[in-house]
């Protein structure tokens, strides 16, 4: 402002009786204020944003519930805070694009730079607790455990990790997303069990289509019925509610006194 109007100002001296002295309020001079003002509050209001931004970062908690009988959690509601972030992310790649933000260029590199990481890690970590919690019970099922014997072990494996990366989320110190992401070394562990998880996956496939090949009327039946199946040989209750599928006329079992047939 000093060097717009022309006048040498000092902050401590300054107040209105002054300012009408000078004749800021009228012709070019006030014109030069209410530019000036202008842009400042342009500035301003993509400061709060960013500064709410970063406090959405860095304060958004983690939501750990105990999963089922486990012993482990998972973390509830990722959907709805991956959304806040991407909308964060919204705003911060709106204001790079805004003429009145180079004052703030490297806090709003540091903030988009930090939400892309968040954004991919969780999208992630999402897959990765899916992923684990529909493989759990069935590798916990004994035909299925034996007969995929090195899928087996490989869950086991991460199942282990999994348990690990999670036994301290629940404690009494509140965690935030970020500093759960910043664990170390975490992200790219993430990563490397997703992609086990996919291999585990495609050998279950592999697995089931084996059974369908083997016998065909298992094409009636999802993959989750085979799996109830398969894992439940003995019992017969779970057996008949998929012969219908598979049968017609068939809604009822009956078994031999020697239990040994149908």
């Amino acid at each position: 402002m000093t060097r717009e109007l022309g006048l040498e100002m000092n902050p401590n001296k300054i107040n209105l009786a002054w300012l009408s002295r000078q004749g800021v309020h009228k012709g070019k001079s006030l014109e030069v204020i209410k530019q000036i003002a202008d842009v400042a509050q342009k500035e301003n209001a993509i400061k709060l944003t960013l500064e709410q931004v970063d406090n959405e970062i860095q304060t958004t908690e983690i939501h750990a519930v105990q999963y089922k009988d486990t012993g482990t959690y998972i973390l509830r509601g990722i959907d709805d805070d991956l959304a806040v972030f991407e909308e964060c992310n919204t705003k911060v790649a709106s204001i790079t694009q805004n003429v009145f933000a180079r004052v703030f260029k490297d806090k709003v590199e540091r903030l988009s730079k930090e939400l892309g990481f968040m954004i991919e890690f969780f999208t992630t970590w999402k897959n990765l607790q899916k992923y684990w919690a529909y493989l759990m019970p069935i590798f916990e099922q004994g035909d299925i455990s034996n007969q995929m014997s090195t899928e087996y072990q490989s869950f086991k494996s991460i199942d282990s990790i999994y348990r690990h990366e999670l036994s301290g989320v629940n404690g009494t110190e509140k965690k935030t997303y970020q500093n759960f992401a910043h664990k170390e070394g975490l992200a790219i562990q993430a990563t490397q069990l997703t992609k086990q998880f996919d291999f585990l996956l495609k050998s279950l496939a592999k697995y089931l289509e084996g059974k369908r090949e083997h016998f065909p009327r298992l094409y009636f039946l999802s993959n989750e019925e085979i799996i109830d199946i398969v894992g439940q040989m003995d019992n017969i209750e779970q057996i008949e509610r998929s012969l219908f599928k598979m049968f017609d006329g068939v809604n009822t079992v009956t078994v031999a006194p020697s239990e040994t047939s149908l």
